[in-house]
């Protein structure tokens, strides 16, 4: 069994709770296994018998609150999507079968690791995780849509155990937060001068058949020529640049939201993030660093935080 330390990049944390996961005083039981790349694609199933712990953004949307949770993950280049599925969990064993996507059944084989921590340094946020290496065998079987990812195993290094993480507070800052939002998709553009960076988050969600998928796609640029505003907050145009975002959006008040801006995230290119059937919002905001602790596995926390506000 070993213990880590995994520490919270400051950057990452001027997003606040706006990214946060769904906040817990427990740990909760997990199971994550990694494969082999597939077409430059990195591939994660993550398990519990809690299904808020692996399905992002689950409140209120969890699948069956009486069993367990599978979620395999395909991400590259800052974009992920993530296809969850009710399964059979237990402390060693996962079954689940992933309708049109593959199936999974397997049982985990514990390794002897040397337990290590690792060396404290100064940030806001710190996650415990508590694990046992070892080897999922079985079969694993996943193809994305239309063939852009797949994999096919009987074995797969990994781990079971429990993960919480734990929030210390800081000062707040102040920042300018756009959201445009469908049915189905979302978009978050975040102006923070204090560091001089802006970022943005899309995300969408669906469901096939049993198998809800959740895909995000991020940038942070590191200047505000990529949203750009009037001091009264009455009009914004934001225009990201990147391999993951194509076209321009314009915000009119009080919640008109046009163009031709688009996402693309791994098995759905080219999603409209803008058009008649988005509203949007534009005004400052405060981020707030509170104390809590926060369960942090399952699909990124970016897109877990963004699904769970809509």
């Amino acid at each position: 069994m070993r213990t880590r330390l995994v520490l919270c990049p400051a950057m990452l944390l001027a997003l606040g709770p706006i990214l946060a996961p769904t906040a817990s005083a427990d740990p909760t039981h997990l199971l994550t296994f990694h494969l082999h790349r597939s077409n430059g694609y990195r591939v994660r199933v993550d398990a519990s018998p809690s299904p808020g712990s692996v399905i992002p953004g689950h409140e209120p949307y969890a699948l069956n609150r009486r069993k367990g949770a599978v979620t395999v993950t395909v991400a590259k280049a800052g974009a992920s999507s993530a296809y969850s599925v009710p399964a059979k969990v237990t402390r060693t064993r996962i079954k689940a079968r992933l309708r049109g996507f593959g199936q999974i059944a397997v049982r985990f084989h514990p390794a002897v690791i040397t337990g290590k921590r690792a060396p404290k340094r100064m940030t806001i946020c710190e996650y415990l995780q508590v694990t046992t290496d070892g080897i999922f065998r079985g079969r694993i079987r996943f193809r994305g849509e239309r063939g852009y990812a797949g994999v096919k195993a009987r074995s797969a290094h990994g781990g079971i155990g429990y993960q919480e993480s734990e929030c210390s507070g800081r000062p707040t800052d102040r920042t300018t937060e756009l959201v445009a939002r469908s049915a189905t998709a979302r978009l978050l553009a975040l102006s923070d001068t204090k560091y001089g960076v802006t970022a943005f988050i899309a995300g969408e969600r669906r469901k096939r058949g049993r198998v809800l998928i959740n895909r995000s796609a991020s940038r942070v640029a590191p200047n505000g020529s990529e949203f750009t505003f009037d001091d009264g907050l009455a009009s914004a145009h934001v225009e990201p640049l990147g391999a993951l975002f194509s076209g321009s959006a314009d915000f009119t008040d009080p919640s008109q939201w046009t163009g031709s801006l688009t996402a693309s995230f791994p098995g759905a290119p080219d999603v409209p993030m803008a058009g008649p059937n988005f509203t949007a919002s534009l005004k400052s905001v405060l981020l707030k660093r509170g104390h809590g602790r926060a369960r942090t596995v399952g699909g990124s926390p970016a897109v877990r935080g963004l699904m769970r506000s809509r």
